[in-house]
């Protein structure tokens, strides 16, 4: 998995402006991973400019609208966009990372009392201008207010259309204890199946080893970090 500390060539919006994207995902108890088809665009208020005398002027290199947001005058927005349409060729890339990142869950998810339960993740994704991408942080549950009361129209259609659409691809169907459906109204979105859900899932009583799992996980790369 490639962490995000310092990308030289990031790829840039415009091809101007440094941004990462929030993407939101949905990980399911029986090992599915889908991702909302459509995503946020973080972007940073100035140019890009690696120039020393700019390194540190944060309008150049935050990437966080929580904060650019409140520069009315730099502010560029957060734009909604299309995630396979934007990243075209990159898509392949990005869902590889997801992959990856599953695997990485598995093993403290492998105990499960209900197969319908699932988590909402947001991810935050930057990308190189070699259409590599790196993950910056995985937020359970995803922020949601970026603007606070301020929410511009297109993010509020974008989240009622997403939450509309959990409900109708996650909840309903676990309510019906029927198979999960991929379909949605004329008014949401498909979510786009990353990982396959299995069919083989075992329901088990036994979920308090998972924590245990990543108890001793979180012990062996704290004591791994202390001998570097």
């Amino acid at each position: 998995m490639n962490h995000a500390l310092d990308i030289e060539k990031p790829h840039l919006w415009k091809n101007q402006f440094k941004y990462h994207v929030r993407l939101y995902l949905v990980l399911t108890a029986d090992g599915g991973l889908f991702l909302f088809p459509r995503a946020l665009l973080h972007v940073a208020n100035k140019p890009y400019n690696i120039d020393s005398s700019q390194l540190e002027d944060q309008q150049v290199h935050l990437t966080n609208v929580s904060k650019n947001f409140k520069n009315k005058q730099l502010f560029q927005g957060c734009p909604v966009i299309e995630v396979v349409e934007f990243f075209k060729d990159a898509f392949l890339n990005l869902k590889a990372l997801f992959v990856d990142l599953m695997r990485r869950f598995s093993p403290f998810m492998l105990h499960q009392d209900n197969a319908y339960a699932f988590s909402q993740i947001g991810v935050d994704v930057m990308m190189d201008s070699d259409n590599f991408p790196y993950l910056l942080e995985c937020n359970v549950p995803p922020c949601i207010g970026n603007y606070g009361s301020d929410m511009p129209a297109d993010h509020n259609k974008l989240l009622s259309d997403m939450f509309l659409s959990m409900i109708d691809t996650f909840v309903v169907p676990g309510l019906a204890k029927e198979p999960v459906s991929r379909h949605s109204n004329a008014e949401t979105s498909t979510w786009l199946e990353i990982v396959s859900r299995q069919s083989n899932f075992k329901q088990s009583s036994s979920t308090g080893f998972n924590n245990l799992a990543w108890r001793i996980f979180e012990k062996r790369a704290l004591k791994k970090q202390e001998n570097y």
